[in-house]
Protein backbone atom coordinates (compact mmCIF):
# COMPACT_ATOMS: atom_id res chain seq x y z
CA UNK A 1 0.00 0.00 0.00
CA UNK A 2 0.74 3.51 -0.40
CA UNK A 3 2.07 5.75 2.31
CA UNK A 4 -1.66 7.30 2.21
CA UNK A 5 -0.46 10.21 4.86
CA UNK A 6 2.18 11.74 3.32
CA UNK A 7 -0.08 11.20 -0.31
CA UNK A 8 -2.95 13.17 1.65
CA UNK A 9 -0.87 15.86 2.96
CA UNK A 10 0.26 16.46 -0.46
CA UNK A 11 -2.89 16.37 -2.31
CA UNK A 12 -5.12 18.56 0.54
CA UNK A 13 -1.96 21.22 0.98
CA UNK A 14 -1.23 21.63 -2.36
CA UNK A 15 2.35 21.61 -1.09
CA UNK A 16 5.43 19.38 -1.68
CA UNK A 17 6.09 18.25 1.94
CA UNK A 18 6.47 14.68 0.65
CA UNK A 19 8.01 14.53 -3.18
CA UNK A 20 6.95 11.76 -4.84
CA UNK A 21 10.26 10.27 -6.44
CA UNK A 22 8.73 8.50 -9.17
CA UNK A 23 9.63 9.38 -12.28
CA UNK A 24 7.72 6.49 -14.81
CA UNK A 25 4.37 8.56 -13.64
CA UNK A 26 2.89 9.75 -16.64
CA UNK A 27 1.04 13.28 -16.20
CA UNK A 28 -0.89 12.99 -19.26
CA UNK A 29 -3.86 10.81 -19.45
CA UNK A 30 -4.02 8.52 -22.63
CA UNK A 31 -6.64 9.47 -25.15
CA UNK A 32 -9.03 6.63 -25.72
CA UNK A 33 -9.81 6.64 -29.25
CA UNK A 34 -13.18 6.24 -30.25
CA UNK A 35 -12.78 4.21 -33.20
CA UNK A 36 -10.20 3.78 -36.23
CA UNK A 37 -11.20 6.36 -37.50
CA UNK A 38 -10.90 8.99 -34.72
CA UNK A 39 -7.47 7.81 -34.82
CA UNK A 40 -7.32 8.52 -38.52
CA UNK A 41 -8.75 11.76 -37.67
CA UNK A 42 -6.18 13.08 -34.90
CA UNK A 43 -3.36 12.08 -36.80
CA UNK A 44 -3.99 13.48 -39.94
CA UNK A 45 -5.10 16.56 -37.83
CA UNK A 46 -1.07 16.74 -35.93
CA UNK A 47 -0.03 16.35 -39.89
CA UNK A 48 -2.01 19.28 -41.26
CA UNK A 49 -0.82 21.43 -38.39
CA UNK A 50 2.88 20.73 -39.18
CA UNK A 51 3.03 20.92 -42.79
CA UNK A 52 0.87 23.79 -42.33
CA UNK A 53 3.26 25.75 -39.74
CA UNK A 54 5.49 27.35 -42.40
CA UNK A 55 3.23 29.10 -44.08
CA UNK A 56 3.43 32.64 -44.07
CA UNK A 57 -0.41 33.85 -43.16
CA UNK A 58 -1.80 33.16 -40.07
CA UNK A 59 -5.25 32.17 -38.25
CA UNK A 60 -4.26 33.66 -34.52
CA UNK A 61 -6.67 32.33 -31.57
CA UNK A 62 -6.35 34.78 -29.08
CA UNK A 63 -7.65 35.76 -25.68
CA UNK A 64 -6.98 39.10 -25.70
CA UNK A 65 -10.21 40.18 -27.04
CA UNK A 66 -9.94 44.07 -27.23
CA UNK A 67 -12.75 46.19 -28.25
CA UNK A 68 -12.80 50.25 -28.06
CA UNK A 69 -9.30 49.82 -26.33
CA UNK A 70 -10.42 48.36 -23.65
CA UNK A 71 -9.93 43.90 -22.63
CA UNK A 72 -13.35 41.78 -22.82
CA UNK A 73 -14.08 38.71 -21.51
CA UNK A 74 -13.46 35.41 -23.74
CA UNK A 75 -14.22 32.92 -21.13
CA UNK A 76 -13.16 30.72 -18.37
CA UNK A 77 -10.55 28.04 -18.89
CA UNK A 78 -12.85 25.54 -20.63
CA UNK A 79 -14.54 28.28 -22.82
CA UNK A 80 -10.69 29.29 -24.25
CA UNK A 81 -9.94 25.84 -25.21
CA UNK A 82 -13.38 25.34 -26.84
CA UNK A 83 -12.53 28.47 -28.62
CA UNK A 84 -9.15 27.28 -29.64
CA UNK A 85 -10.31 24.13 -31.84
CA UNK A 86 -12.92 26.48 -33.42
CA UNK A 87 -9.92 28.43 -35.00
CA UNK A 88 -7.67 25.28 -35.10
CA UNK A 89 -10.48 24.28 -37.39
CA UNK A 90 -10.22 27.93 -38.79
CA UNK A 91 -6.83 27.71 -39.51
CA UNK A 92 -6.80 24.15 -41.57
CA UNK A 93 -9.83 25.44 -43.61
CA UNK A 94 -7.99 28.65 -44.37
CA UNK A 95 -4.78 26.94 -45.34
CA UNK A 96 -2.89 29.23 -43.33
CA UNK A 97 -0.50 28.07 -39.58
CA UNK A 98 -2.00 28.27 -36.91
CA UNK A 99 -0.80 30.92 -33.78
CA UNK A 100 -1.71 31.46 -30.15
CA UNK A 101 -2.42 34.35 -27.96
CA UNK A 102 -2.55 33.51 -25.04
CA UNK A 103 -1.07 35.68 -22.42
CA UNK A 104 -4.13 36.78 -19.84
CA UNK A 105 -3.42 35.93 -17.11
CA UNK A 106 0.11 34.30 -17.85
CA UNK A 107 1.39 33.10 -21.08
CA UNK A 108 -0.05 29.39 -21.81
CA UNK A 109 3.63 28.14 -22.51
CA UNK A 110 4.32 28.75 -18.63
CA UNK A 111 2.51 25.40 -17.75
CA UNK A 112 1.91 23.90 -21.58
CA UNK A 113 4.57 22.91 -24.05
CA UNK A 114 3.16 23.14 -27.51
CA UNK A 115 3.88 23.07 -31.01
CA UNK A 116 2.61 26.61 -32.11
CA UNK A 117 4.25 30.38 -32.36
CA UNK A 118 3.29 32.63 -29.86
CA UNK A 119 2.12 36.33 -30.36
CA UNK A 120 0.31 38.84 -27.93
CA UNK A 121 -2.28 41.01 -29.49
CA UNK A 122 -2.35 44.61 -28.88
CA UNK A 123 -5.66 45.46 -30.93
CA UNK A 124 -3.83 46.24 -34.06
CA UNK A 125 -4.55 43.49 -36.25
CA UNK A 126 -7.94 42.50 -38.50
CA UNK A 127 -10.25 40.67 -36.25
CA UNK A 128 -12.78 37.71 -36.78
CA UNK A 129 -14.96 37.73 -33.80
CA UNK A 130 -16.93 34.81 -33.32
CA UNK A 131 -18.55 34.91 -29.98
CA UNK A 132 -21.60 33.98 -28.60
CA UNK A 133 -24.20 35.99 -30.98
CA UNK A 134 -21.57 36.69 -33.91
CA UNK A 135 -21.07 32.88 -34.14
CA UNK A 136 -25.32 32.24 -33.98
CA UNK A 137 -26.06 35.06 -36.36
CA UNK A 138 -22.94 34.31 -39.33
CA UNK A 139 -22.85 30.16 -38.75
CA UNK A 140 -25.53 29.38 -41.07
CA UNK A 141 -23.80 31.80 -43.74
CA UNK A 142 -20.27 30.77 -42.78
CA UNK A 143 -21.63 27.03 -44.13
CA UNK A 144 -23.13 28.29 -47.22
CA UNK A 145 -20.59 30.18 -48.33
CA UNK A 146 -17.47 28.72 -47.05
CA UNK A 147 -14.30 29.68 -44.49
CA UNK A 148 -12.41 31.59 -47.33
CA UNK A 149 -14.77 33.63 -48.51
CA UNK A 150 -15.20 34.70 -44.63
CA UNK A 151 -11.21 34.99 -44.05
CA UNK A 152 -9.59 38.42 -44.69
CA UNK A 153 -6.92 38.67 -47.04
CA UNK A 154 -4.31 40.21 -44.30
CA UNK A 155 -1.21 38.14 -43.40
CA UNK A 156 -2.28 37.35 -39.34
CA UNK A 157 -5.73 37.40 -38.61
CA UNK A 158 -6.79 37.38 -34.91
CA UNK A 159 -9.64 34.86 -34.60
CA UNK A 160 -12.05 35.15 -30.86
CA UNK A 161 -14.61 32.69 -30.06
CA UNK A 162 -15.25 30.73 -27.21
CA UNK A 163 -17.33 27.52 -28.22
CA UNK A 164 -16.08 24.78 -29.85
CA UNK A 165 -18.03 24.98 -33.69
CA UNK A 166 -18.25 20.89 -34.86
CA UNK A 167 -20.33 22.49 -37.28
CA UNK A 168 -17.04 23.72 -39.48
CA UNK A 169 -16.22 20.01 -39.68
CA UNK A 170 -19.67 20.01 -42.35
CA UNK A 171 -17.74 22.67 -44.87
CA UNK A 172 -16.52 21.19 -47.80
CA UNK A 173 -13.13 23.49 -46.79
CA UNK A 174 -12.00 21.95 -43.74
CA UNK A 175 -13.52 18.23 -45.49
CA UNK A 176 -11.17 18.24 -48.35
CA UNK A 177 -8.13 18.68 -45.88
CA UNK A 178 -9.05 14.69 -44.61
CA UNK A 179 -9.43 12.73 -47.54
CA UNK A 180 -8.73 9.76 -45.34
CA UNK A 181 -11.72 10.46 -42.17
CA UNK A 182 -15.29 9.25 -42.61
CA UNK A 183 -16.87 12.56 -41.70
CA UNK A 184 -20.61 10.69 -43.04
CA UNK A 185 -21.12 7.84 -39.92
CA UNK A 186 -24.68 9.42 -39.50
CA UNK A 187 -24.29 8.70 -35.28
CA UNK A 188 -22.55 5.47 -36.21
CA UNK A 189 -19.56 4.43 -33.64
CA UNK A 190 -16.41 6.13 -35.31
CA UNK A 191 -18.30 9.29 -35.88
CA UNK A 192 -16.22 12.24 -35.65
CA UNK A 193 -17.89 14.80 -33.01
CA UNK A 194 -17.51 17.11 -30.47
CA UNK A 195 -15.55 14.92 -27.70
CA UNK A 196 -13.37 13.09 -30.69
CA UNK A 197 -12.31 17.16 -31.63
CA UNK A 198 -11.26 18.34 -28.61
CA UNK A 199 -9.61 15.02 -27.65
CA UNK A 200 -7.66 15.44 -30.54
CA UNK A 201 -6.78 18.94 -29.71
CA UNK A 202 -6.23 18.83 -26.15
CA UNK A 203 -3.42 16.23 -26.78
CA UNK A 204 -1.02 18.64 -28.56
CA UNK A 205 -0.66 20.29 -25.20
CA UNK A 206 2.09 18.80 -22.99
CA UNK A 207 1.70 19.80 -19.33
CA UNK A 208 4.45 21.33 -18.10
CA UNK A 209 4.27 21.31 -14.02
CA UNK A 210 6.01 23.36 -11.96
CA UNK A 211 8.00 21.20 -8.94
CA UNK A 212 4.79 21.69 -6.25
CA UNK A 213 2.25 21.00 -9.31
CA UNK A 214 3.91 17.72 -10.39
CA UNK A 215 4.39 16.93 -6.69
CA UNK A 216 0.16 17.25 -6.25
CA UNK A 217 -0.07 15.93 -9.75
CA UNK A 218 1.85 12.41 -8.79
CA UNK A 219 0.71 12.52 -5.31
CA UNK A 220 -2.62 11.78 -7.00
CA UNK A 221 -1.89 9.63 -9.67
CA UNK A 222 -0.08 7.19 -7.38
CA UNK A 223 -2.30 7.03 -4.81
CA UNK A 224 -5.10 5.69 -7.53
CA UNK A 225 -3.56 2.96 -8.01
CA UNK A 226 -4.45 1.36 -4.61
CA UNK A 227 -8.26 2.25 -5.59
CA UNK A 228 -10.43 0.04 -7.81
CA UNK A 229 -12.69 3.01 -9.05
CA UNK A 230 -11.31 6.63 -8.87
CA UNK A 231 -14.12 9.32 -9.40
CA UNK A 232 -13.69 12.75 -10.48
CA UNK A 233 -16.71 15.35 -9.04
CA UNK A 234 -16.56 18.84 -10.44
CA UNK A 235 -18.82 20.88 -8.38
CA UNK A 236 -19.64 24.60 -9.54
CA UNK A 237 -20.75 26.96 -7.13
CA UNK A 238 -20.55 30.45 -8.70
CA UNK A 239 -17.03 30.56 -6.42
CA UNK A 240 -15.57 32.34 -3.28
CA UNK A 241 -13.47 34.43 -5.22
CA UNK A 242 -13.79 38.22 -6.15
CA UNK A 243 -14.98 37.93 -9.63
CA UNK A 244 -18.58 37.94 -10.15
CA UNK A 245 -20.69 34.94 -11.35
CA UNK A 246 -24.37 33.43 -11.04
CA UNK A 247 -25.01 30.92 -8.29
CA UNK A 248 -24.75 27.56 -9.34
CA UNK A 249 -25.13 25.39 -7.17
CA UNK A 250 -25.21 24.99 -3.40
CA UNK A 251 -22.14 23.65 -1.05
CA UNK A 252 -24.92 21.77 0.60
CA UNK A 253 -25.69 19.54 -1.44
CA UNK A 254 -22.34 17.75 -1.38
CA UNK A 255 -23.29 15.17 0.74
CA UNK A 256 -26.11 14.20 -1.80
CA UNK A 257 -24.36 14.45 -5.21
CA UNK A 258 -22.05 11.62 -3.34
CA UNK A 259 -24.95 9.21 -2.71
CA UNK A 260 -26.40 10.01 -6.19
CA UNK A 261 -22.40 8.81 -7.39
CA UNK A 262 -22.77 5.92 -4.90
CA UNK A 263 -25.89 4.97 -6.29
CA UNK A 264 -24.43 5.21 -10.20
CA UNK A 265 -21.46 2.73 -9.21
CA UNK A 266 -21.50 -0.97 -9.40
CA UNK A 267 -21.96 -2.21 -5.34
CA UNK A 268 -19.21 -4.76 -5.92
CA UNK A 269 -16.50 -2.62 -6.71
CA UNK A 270 -14.84 -2.04 -3.28
CA UNK A 271 -14.31 0.94 -1.77
CA UNK A 272 -13.56 4.43 -4.31
CA UNK A 273 -11.58 7.39 -4.52
CA UNK A 274 -13.46 10.04 -5.02
CA UNK A 275 -11.69 13.70 -5.77
CA UNK A 276 -14.01 17.30 -5.34
CA UNK A 277 -12.59 19.67 -7.92
CA UNK A 278 -14.72 22.94 -6.85
CA UNK A 279 -14.27 26.58 -7.09
CA UNK A 280 -16.26 26.79 -3.24
CA UNK A 281 -13.88 26.74 -0.08
CA UNK A 282 -17.10 25.85 1.68
CA UNK A 283 -17.80 22.91 -0.26
CA UNK A 284 -14.54 21.55 0.70
CA UNK A 285 -14.74 22.12 4.26
CA UNK A 286 -18.35 20.20 4.12
CA UNK A 287 -16.37 17.39 2.19
CA UNK A 288 -13.88 16.85 4.63
CA UNK A 289 -16.19 16.67 7.66
CA UNK A 290 -18.08 13.53 5.79
CA UNK A 291 -16.77 10.03 6.49
CA UNK A 292 -18.05 7.38 4.04
CA UNK A 293 -18.13 3.91 3.70
CA UNK A 294 -17.40 3.62 0.38
CA UNK A 295 -15.21 6.28 -0.83
CA UNK A 296 -12.26 8.00 0.29
CA UNK A 297 -13.07 11.67 0.23
CA UNK A 298 -10.06 14.24 -0.99
CA UNK A 299 -10.06 17.76 -2.06
CA UNK A 300 -7.37 20.64 -1.94
CA UNK A 301 -7.01 23.66 -0.92
CA UNK A 302 -5.29 24.99 -4.24
CA UNK A 303 -6.23 28.82 -4.64
CA UNK A 304 -9.59 29.44 -6.68
CA UNK A 305 -9.55 32.08 -9.21
CA UNK A 306 -11.48 32.40 -12.43
CA UNK A 307 -9.36 33.06 -15.43
CA UNK A 308 -10.74 35.39 -17.06
CA UNK A 309 -12.25 37.56 -14.08
CA UNK A 310 -9.48 37.43 -11.67
CA UNK A 311 -6.90 39.65 -11.61
CA UNK A 312 -3.58 39.62 -9.71
CA UNK A 313 -0.93 37.02 -8.90
CA UNK A 314 -4.12 35.20 -7.40
CA UNK A 315 -5.16 34.78 -10.88
CA UNK A 316 -2.06 33.40 -12.39
CA UNK A 317 -2.27 30.88 -9.06
CA UNK A 318 -5.59 30.01 -9.42
CA UNK A 319 -5.46 29.39 -13.35
CA UNK A 320 -2.56 27.40 -12.75
CA UNK A 321 -4.08 25.06 -10.26
CA UNK A 322 -7.26 25.07 -12.24
CA UNK A 323 -5.03 23.62 -14.75
CA UNK A 324 -3.54 21.20 -12.99
CA UNK A 325 -7.08 20.18 -10.90
CA UNK A 326 -8.40 19.72 -14.86
CA UNK A 327 -6.16 17.40 -15.64
CA UNK A 328 -6.37 15.87 -12.59
CA UNK A 329 -10.03 15.02 -13.58
CA UNK A 330 -9.23 13.71 -16.63
CA UNK A 331 -6.76 10.92 -14.81
CA UNK A 332 -9.85 9.92 -13.23
CA UNK A 333 -12.17 6.55 -14.34
CA UNK A 334 -15.72 8.13 -13.95
CA UNK A 335 -16.46 11.87 -13.84
CA UNK A 336 -19.16 13.69 -12.45
CA UNK A 337 -20.42 16.88 -12.57
CA UNK A 338 -24.21 18.77 -11.98
CA UNK A 339 -23.09 21.22 -14.90
CA UNK A 340 -20.55 23.66 -16.38
CA UNK A 341 -18.03 22.91 -18.87
CA UNK A 342 -14.86 22.34 -16.73
CA UNK A 343 -15.63 18.25 -16.18
CA UNK A 344 -16.37 17.92 -19.65
CA UNK A 345 -12.94 19.16 -20.74
CA UNK A 346 -11.51 16.56 -18.70
CA UNK A 347 -13.48 14.21 -20.03
CA UNK A 348 -12.94 15.27 -23.59
CA UNK A 349 -8.97 15.12 -23.07
CA UNK A 350 -8.88 11.42 -22.66
CA UNK A 351 -12.13 10.98 -24.78
CA UNK A 352 -13.97 9.95 -21.39
CA UNK A 353 -17.80 10.17 -21.24
CA UNK A 354 -18.83 12.52 -18.19
CA UNK A 355 -22.06 12.23 -16.27
CA UNK A 356 -24.24 15.01 -15.19
CA UNK A 357 -25.90 14.79 -12.17
CA UNK A 358 -29.48 15.99 -11.72
CA UNK A 359 -30.49 17.48 -8.24
CA UNK A 360 -33.52 19.47 -9.81
CA UNK A 361 -36.23 18.60 -6.70
CA UNK A 362 -39.19 17.57 -8.84
CA UNK A 363 -41.47 20.06 -7.43
CA UNK A 364 -40.88 24.21 -7.48
CA UNK A 365 -42.50 26.82 -6.18
CA UNK A 366 -42.76 27.87 -10.10
CA UNK A 367 -44.05 24.67 -11.01
CA UNK A 368 -47.37 24.32 -8.82
CA UNK A 369 -49.27 22.08 -9.92
CA UNK A 370 -52.66 23.23 -11.55
CA UNK A 371 -56.69 21.68 -10.77
CA UNK A 372 -59.13 21.41 -13.03
CA UNK A 373 -62.23 21.53 -10.71
CA UNK A 374 -64.44 19.93 -12.78
CA UNK A 375 -62.49 16.95 -13.81
CA UNK A 376 -60.24 16.92 -10.59
CA UNK A 377 -57.16 15.82 -13.53
CA UNK A 378 -53.64 17.14 -12.35
CA UNK A 379 -52.25 19.21 -14.92
CA UNK A 380 -48.85 20.52 -14.90
CA UNK A 381 -48.60 24.29 -16.09
CA UNK A 382 -46.74 23.62 -19.67
CA UNK A 383 -49.59 23.81 -21.40
CA UNK A 384 -50.61 27.90 -20.52
CA UNK A 385 -49.98 29.02 -24.14
CA UNK A 386 -52.20 32.63 -24.90
CA UNK A 387 -55.37 31.58 -26.52
CA UNK A 388 -57.46 33.95 -28.22
CA UNK A 389 -61.02 33.62 -29.55
CA UNK A 390 -64.02 36.19 -31.39
CA UNK A 391 -67.15 35.07 -31.61
CA UNK A 392 -68.29 37.86 -33.39
CA UNK A 393 -65.82 36.75 -36.30
CA UNK A 394 -66.45 32.81 -35.36
CA UNK A 395 -63.10 31.86 -34.95
CA UNK A 396 -60.13 30.45 -31.81
CA UNK A 397 -56.89 31.30 -32.40
CA UNK A 398 -54.77 28.44 -30.15
CA UNK A 399 -50.91 29.76 -30.02
CA UNK A 400 -47.99 27.30 -29.70
CA UNK A 401 -44.99 28.75 -28.20
CA UNK A 402 -41.95 29.51 -30.68
CA UNK A 403 -44.35 29.32 -33.81
CA UNK A 404 -45.00 33.15 -34.24
CA UNK A 405 -47.53 33.64 -31.36
CA UNK A 406 -46.37 37.11 -30.89
CA UNK A 407 -46.71 38.17 -34.16
CA UNK A 408 -50.08 36.48 -35.10
CA UNK A 409 -51.45 37.96 -31.30
CA UNK A 410 -50.44 41.54 -32.31
CA UNK A 411 -52.81 41.27 -35.60
CA UNK A 412 -55.61 39.22 -33.39
CA UNK A 413 -55.89 41.63 -30.37
CA UNK A 414 -56.84 44.57 -32.49
CA UNK A 415 -60.22 46.22 -31.38
CA UNK A 416 -61.70 45.50 -34.25
CA UNK A 417 -61.67 41.98 -34.28
CA UNK A 418 -63.53 42.07 -30.30
CA UNK A 419 -61.86 39.20 -28.63
CA UNK A 420 -61.37 37.47 -25.86
CA UNK A 421 -58.29 35.96 -23.91
CA UNK A 422 -57.63 32.97 -22.03
CA UNK A 423 -54.27 30.77 -21.16
CA UNK A 424 -56.05 27.64 -20.26
CA UNK A 425 -55.48 24.11 -21.73
CA UNK A 426 -57.57 23.93 -24.99
CA UNK A 427 -59.65 20.76 -23.72
CA UNK A 428 -60.68 22.68 -20.18
CA UNK A 429 -62.02 25.86 -22.54
CA UNK A 430 -63.67 23.60 -24.44
CA UNK A 431 -65.48 21.45 -22.10
CA UNK A 432 -66.76 24.62 -20.66
CA UNK A 433 -67.83 26.73 -23.37
CA UNK A 434 -68.61 23.60 -26.13
CA UNK A 435 -69.91 26.03 -28.56
CA UNK A 436 -66.85 27.14 -29.22
CA UNK A 437 -66.39 24.18 -30.74
CA UNK A 438 -68.15 25.36 -33.82
CA UNK A 439 -65.61 28.38 -34.29
CA UNK A 440 -63.10 28.51 -36.82
CA UNK A 441 -59.89 27.13 -34.91
CA UNK A 442 -57.02 27.42 -36.36
CA UNK A 443 -53.37 27.47 -34.52
CA UNK A 444 -49.39 26.80 -36.13
CA UNK A 445 -46.73 24.92 -35.81
CA UNK A 446 -42.95 24.90 -36.53
CA UNK A 447 -40.17 22.09 -37.32
CA UNK A 448 -39.43 20.52 -34.51
CA UNK A 449 -35.18 20.76 -35.08
CA UNK A 450 -36.08 24.60 -35.45
CA UNK A 451 -38.27 25.11 -32.51
CA UNK A 452 -35.58 23.86 -30.58
CA UNK A 453 -32.68 25.98 -31.93
CA UNK A 454 -34.72 29.43 -31.27
CA UNK A 455 -35.81 28.14 -27.78
CA UNK A 456 -31.89 27.46 -27.30
CA UNK A 457 -30.98 31.01 -28.60
CA UNK A 458 -33.32 33.17 -27.22
CA UNK A 459 -33.69 31.61 -23.82
CA UNK A 460 -30.95 29.71 -22.88
CA UNK A 461 -28.26 31.49 -25.22
CA UNK A 462 -29.64 34.93 -25.24
CA UNK A 463 -27.09 37.80 -25.02
CA UNK A 464 -29.85 39.59 -22.86
CA UNK A 465 -28.73 37.47 -19.67
CA UNK A 466 -31.59 38.95 -18.13
CA UNK A 467 -33.96 37.77 -20.57
CA UNK A 468 -33.18 34.43 -20.02
CA UNK A 469 -33.08 33.98 -16.01
CA UNK A 470 -37.40 33.48 -16.09
CA UNK A 471 -36.84 29.83 -17.46
CA UNK A 472 -32.84 29.14 -16.25
CA UNK A 473 -33.70 30.16 -12.84
CA UNK A 474 -36.57 27.26 -12.98
CA UNK A 475 -34.14 24.25 -14.10
CA UNK A 476 -30.93 23.07 -12.27
CA UNK A 477 -29.37 21.96 -15.24
CA UNK A 478 -29.75 24.68 -17.10
CA UNK A 479 -27.17 27.73 -17.48
CA UNK A 480 -26.96 30.96 -19.44
CA UNK A 481 -25.00 30.41 -22.56
CA UNK A 482 -25.26 26.44 -22.31
CA UNK A 483 -23.90 25.10 -25.37
CA UNK A 484 -26.51 24.06 -27.69
CA UNK A 485 -25.87 20.07 -27.72
CA UNK A 486 -25.83 20.47 -23.86
CA UNK A 487 -29.45 21.76 -24.10
CA UNK A 488 -30.57 19.36 -26.47
CA UNK A 489 -29.51 15.99 -24.23
CA UNK A 490 -31.47 18.37 -21.30
CA UNK A 491 -34.68 18.82 -23.52
CA UNK A 492 -34.95 15.05 -24.89
CA UNK A 493 -32.90 12.82 -22.42
CA UNK A 494 -33.66 14.35 -18.62
CA UNK A 495 -37.02 14.01 -16.62
CA UNK A 496 -37.09 17.83 -16.06
CA UNK A 497 -36.46 18.17 -19.66
CA UNK A 498 -39.62 16.14 -20.60
CA UNK A 499 -43.27 17.30 -21.58
CA UNK A 500 -44.40 16.88 -18.20
CA UNK A 501 -42.30 18.90 -16.16
CA UNK A 502 -41.04 20.76 -18.57
CA UNK A 503 -41.06 24.04 -19.96
CA UNK A 504 -44.38 25.03 -22.54
CA UNK A 505 -41.35 26.62 -25.37
CA UNK A 506 -40.16 23.32 -25.64
CA UNK A 507 -43.50 20.92 -24.92
CA UNK A 508 -44.40 18.74 -27.68
CA UNK A 509 -46.82 21.19 -29.96
CA UNK A 510 -49.42 18.68 -30.49
CA UNK A 511 -50.33 18.37 -26.89
CA UNK A 512 -51.40 22.47 -26.80
CA UNK A 513 -53.68 21.33 -30.08
CA UNK A 514 -55.57 18.11 -28.34
CA UNK A 515 -58.48 17.77 -26.53
CA UNK A 516 -59.68 15.52 -23.43
CA UNK A 517 -59.98 12.27 -26.09
CA UNK A 518 -56.85 13.21 -27.73
CA UNK A 519 -58.14 14.55 -31.13
CA UNK A 520 -56.39 17.53 -32.53
CA UNK A 521 -59.07 20.38 -31.99
CA UNK A 522 -58.05 22.95 -34.81
CA UNK A 523 -59.74 22.87 -38.44
CA UNK A 524 -56.55 24.85 -39.88
CA UNK A 525 -52.66 24.55 -38.77
CA UNK A 526 -50.57 26.33 -40.66
CA UNK A 527 -47.03 26.25 -40.81
CA UNK A 528 -44.54 29.00 -39.37
CA UNK A 529 -42.70 28.08 -42.59
CA UNK A 530 -45.38 29.15 -44.88
CA UNK A 531 -46.77 31.93 -42.35
CA UNK A 532 -47.76 34.33 -44.80
CA UNK A 533 -49.26 32.39 -47.11
CA UNK A 534 -51.08 30.24 -44.11
CA UNK A 535 -51.88 33.56 -42.30
CA UNK A 536 -53.50 35.39 -44.89
CA UNK A 537 -55.78 31.92 -45.83
CA UNK A 538 -56.78 32.49 -42.04
CA UNK A 539 -58.12 36.02 -42.55
CA UNK A 540 -60.04 35.35 -45.98
CA UNK A 541 -61.35 32.44 -44.00
CA UNK A 542 -62.61 34.74 -40.72
CA UNK A 543 -63.64 37.31 -43.30
CA UNK A 544 -60.75 40.10 -42.56
CA UNK A 545 -58.87 41.97 -44.89
CA UNK A 546 -55.45 40.64 -45.65
CA UNK A 547 -52.76 42.39 -43.03
CA UNK A 548 -49.30 42.29 -43.50
CA UNK A 549 -48.00 40.38 -40.49
CA UNK A 550 -44.83 41.83 -38.54
CA UNK A 551 -42.21 39.84 -37.03
CA UNK A 552 -41.84 40.28 -33.52
CA UNK A 553 -40.13 39.14 -30.65
CA UNK A 554 -36.93 39.84 -31.77
CA UNK A 555 -34.32 40.12 -28.73
CA UNK A 556 -31.86 42.13 -28.53
CA UNK A 557 -28.69 41.44 -30.68
CA UNK A 558 -30.65 38.27 -32.14
CA UNK A 559 -31.75 38.09 -35.93
CA UNK A 560 -35.21 36.98 -35.88
CA UNK A 561 -35.56 33.47 -36.70
CA UNK A 562 -38.48 34.28 -38.67
CA UNK A 563 -36.29 36.63 -40.96
CA UNK A 564 -34.00 34.30 -40.76
CA UNK A 565 -36.43 31.50 -42.11
CA UNK A 566 -37.69 33.92 -44.74
CA UNK A 567 -34.14 34.14 -46.37
CA UNK A 568 -33.14 30.71 -46.23
CA UNK A 569 -35.69 28.25 -44.78
CA UNK A 570 -34.18 25.09 -45.95
CA UNK A 571 -31.03 25.37 -44.20
CA UNK A 572 -31.41 27.84 -41.36
CA UNK A 573 -31.37 25.12 -38.34
CA UNK A 574 -29.66 22.05 -39.64
CA UNK A 575 -25.99 23.71 -39.05
CA UNK A 576 -26.43 23.47 -35.35
CA UNK A 577 -27.27 19.74 -35.03
CA UNK A 578 -24.69 16.58 -36.02
CA UNK A 579 -26.15 13.26 -36.46
CA UNK A 580 -26.82 12.60 -32.80
CA UNK A 581 -28.46 15.74 -32.26
CA UNK A 582 -30.44 15.26 -35.07
CA UNK A 583 -31.84 11.44 -34.04
CA UNK A 584 -32.35 12.75 -30.22
CA UNK A 585 -34.46 15.59 -31.40
CA UNK A 586 -36.20 13.26 -34.19
CA UNK A 587 -37.20 10.68 -31.08
CA UNK A 588 -38.28 13.59 -28.47
CA UNK A 589 -40.46 14.99 -31.29
CA UNK A 590 -41.74 11.86 -33.28
CA UNK A 591 -45.26 12.56 -32.43
CA UNK A 592 -45.02 16.15 -33.50
CA UNK A 593 -43.42 14.89 -36.88
CA UNK A 594 -45.83 12.09 -37.59
CA UNK A 595 -48.94 14.45 -36.95
CA UNK A 596 -47.22 17.73 -38.86
CA UNK A 597 -45.45 15.49 -41.53
CA UNK A 598 -41.96 16.90 -40.94
CA UNK A 599 -38.90 16.12 -42.03
CA UNK A 600 -35.14 17.16 -40.79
Amino acid sequence: MTDETSLFENILRYSSITPVNDNNIDMQPDISFSSPNHEIFHDSLLSILNSNSNKSKSIIFSTNRIINGKRRATGGFADRFKGLASAILWSIGAGRSFKLDWTHPFNLDQIYDFPFARVENKGELRTLDLIDKNRIENLPIISEKGILSFTPEDDDIIFHSNNPMIELLKINDIREKFPDVDFDQEGQPGQIGNRELMSSILSIFKLLPDEKETNFLSSFIKLKQDFQTTVGLQFRTGGDGEWRDPDWGDPKDISRLIEEIEKKLPQNDGKSLLYLATDSNKAKEILLQLNHSRFRLLCSNGPIAHMDRSSGDMAIQGSRFAIIENHLLSHCDKIYTVHGGFAKLAGDRANKPITRINLKKIESPSQKTLINVKEKTLLRNNLMSEKLFSEENKFLYIGVPKAATRSILSILRRDTFATSEFNEPISFHLDKNPSHKNLFIFSFVRNPWSRVVSTWKNKVANSNEGASRVIIDRFEELYHNMPFEEFVNFVCNSESGNDLLGDRHWTSQNLFLKDTDGNLVPDFIGRLENLEEDFSHVLTRIGIDDISLPWLNTRRGWKSDSKTMKKDSQYYYREFYSPDLESMVSERYKDDISYFNYEF
